[in-house]
């Protein structure tokens, strides 16, 4: 067992409970939340995987004001794509629009971002706009 592991008891439709390790495959907003679990009724033991979306976690759209003269992250590389999308016409800022885990990642990489719009969202969605950036691997 790992520091890493994530162990629960679950009800299953308040009839059976159960306990096991809780993994979460995929990256960037993986949708399915994946229950191992040894389940022991009587002598017998067996191993039950379980899937939901309950307590998954979604991917973040969002779009922000940031330095006009640098609207790049302060660090890099960076884990979502971004784009610059424009700036205000007195020229006191730029639109940037981000994928992010949460609205931490954005602090984290604009710490100047201001006037913060957040739209949950289920995976990346990319355009004529809004184009894969060459240096995006996901």
């Amino acid at each position: 067992m790992s520091e890493n592991d994530t162990w629960a008891v679950v009800e299953l439709m308040g009839h059976v409970t159960i306990a096991g390790r809780i993994t979460k495959p995929g990256e960037y907003g993986g949708l399915w939340q994946a229950y191992q679990c040894m389940v022991i009724s009587g002598p017998i033991i067996s191993r039950l995987s379980i899937f939901t979306t309950e307590g998954s976690h979604k991917m973040l759209r969002v779009r922000f004001q940031a330095n006009i003269d640098d609207p790049r992250p302060i660090n890099w590389p960076i884990k979502h794509p971004y784009w610059v999308t424009g700036e205000a016409g007195d020229g006191s800022y730029a639109t940037v629009v981000s994928y992010a885990d949460d609205e931490q990642y954005i602090h984290t990489n604009w710490p100047e971002a201001k006037n913060i719009d957040v739209q949950e969202v289920d995976r990346y969605t990319f355009t004529g706009r809004f184009p894969k950036p060459d240096w995006f691997k996901g």
